[in-house]
């Protein structure tokens, strides 16, 4: 049977989800890979995954190897994908690393499903694929595909 809560009992409930999860707050609209959105102090994140891969960028800044410590971090930059003159579309990249020893890499997290090439028949796969090839062909640029 279900148990009737008090007005007491819920709002209690309520401040102790807010205290466990005091360091991010859940924005409300739905995202196309159904990844639950975060905002943070930094901003907001797609995903939890994608925020907890943006501290662990924020960590390389310490490294102690030059080809592995990270001098800027960008996030959402885009890219404009036109062929001849004719606007294509945007491709928003997650992250734009630049290193210590020069070298830049675009970064772009996604699910292991969809990365892996399990999720490439549905229409978010298929869409990442082509935007994928034409910011090879278009800007020269490799894009780096993060899971974890």
């Amino acid at each position: 049977m279900f148990r009737v809560w008090t007005c007491v009992e819920f709002w209690g409930r309520i401040a102790d989800a807010r205290r466990r999860l005091s360091f991010i707050t859940f924005a409300s609209m739905a995202n196309k890979y159904n990844a639950t959105r975060v905002r943070t102090s930094v901003g907001v994140f797609d995903s939890i995954g994608e925020y907890n891969y943006y501290k662990k960028l924020m960590l390389l800044k310490n490294a102690t190897e030059e080809k592995n410590r990270v001098t800027d971090i960008q996030r959402q930059v885009t890219f404009s994908l036109s062929v001849n003159g004719v606007y294509i579309g945007n491709y928003r990249s997650d992250f734009v690393i630049t290193y210590a020893d020069g070298r830049t890499e675009v970064h772009d997290f996604k699910n292991p499903y969809l990365a892996e090439g399990k999720g490439k028949s549905t229409p978010a796969g298929q869409l990442f694929s082509y935007k994928k090839k034409l910011l090879k062909a278009i800007h020269g640029i490799d894009l780096v595909v993060v899971t974890k």
